[in-house]
């Protein structure tokens, strides 16, 4: 079974919108409404990724971003942050502190579904997941020919 995709958000329309574009694609989902919710799933087992807002209610998402990056230093999960555009100045210090990507609200949902899957299928040791689309395999060009002996 492939490991899920966790959302923690605090916007559970936009937990909804998330997982919604992530199941489409073939991914499972997880969702969390604060970072203690997302700290409580994340313990229980390691996602394939996470989509995080930095504005939960109880604790702010880059403590959350550090517990991820605590639990698994040898292969580390891959991180998008969504963040609010006033919290654009912080996004050198988010990409800093271990998030792969930062996102500033309005995003289109369908890239972070695409980012998240490119990052997925680099990280190490994330078996059985299933990245957003899959490519196909590349034809080889010219003609060889093989030689009977």
């Amino acid at each position: 079974m492939p490991l899920p995709i966790l959302i923690a958000a605090h916007d559970p329309e936009l937990r909804e919108l998330l997982a919604y574009a992530f199941v489409r694609s073939g991914w499972t989902t997880e969702s969390a409404g604060s970072g203690g919710e997302a700290l409580a799933r994340i313990c229980g087992s390691r996602p394939a990724g996470v989509v995080l807002d930095l504005d939960l209610p109880d604790i702010h998402g880059v403590g959350v971003m550090e517990v991820i990056r605590h639990l698994w230093p040898e292969e580390p999960v891959p991180v998008i942050v969504l963040c609010s555009a006033e919290s654009e100045v912080h996004r050198g210090e988010v990409l800093r502190m271990g998030a792969d990507a930062v996102v500033s609200r309005p995003f289109i949902v369908e890239e972070i579904v695409e980012a998240l899957g490119r990052l997925v299928g680099k990280a190490p040791g994330v078996a059985g997941t299933k990245p957003a689309r899959a490519r196909r395999p590349r034809r080889p060009r010219g003609r060889k020919r093989l030689i009977e002996a």
